[in-house]
């Protein structure tokens, strides 16, 4: 899918919102220019903890299904006879709710 589609690009972030306001490609050093129109709940959350100086945790999910993937087809590379599973990696999102109970949560 898309979420595996690899583009590099150096990001230039606004100091005081956060917010990306220059890309350059890696490759050949020119200017890029990337849609935020159209930017996901998701995306929104991962600027903010970029503004706040950290990483939004689900981000970690992909990195950690990205190299489970890649283990996995090292072991099949190496000659492993077991089968990839077909739910490799899920995650579940917990909440309290106004309760203070805890639930679980789509992510938006």
């Amino acid at each position: 899918g898309e979420y595996l589609k690899t583009s590099v690009v150096l990001e230039k972030l606004d100091p005081t919102t956060g917010m990306p306001v220059e890309w350059r490609d890696v490759a050949s050093g020119d200017s890029r220019s990337l849609e935020l129109a159209s930017q996901s709940g998701m995306q929104r959350k991962m600027q903010v903890a970029r503004a706040a100086g950290s990483t939004y945790a689900p981000e970690f999910l992909g990195m950690m299904k990205l190299e489970v993937i890649r283990k996995w087809t090292a072991y099949r590379a190496a000659g492993g006879q077991r089968q990839i599973p077909a739910d490799i990696f899920s995650s579940v999102d917990l909440i309290l709710d106004e309760g203070g109970e805890i639930k679980e949560a789509t992510r938006s």
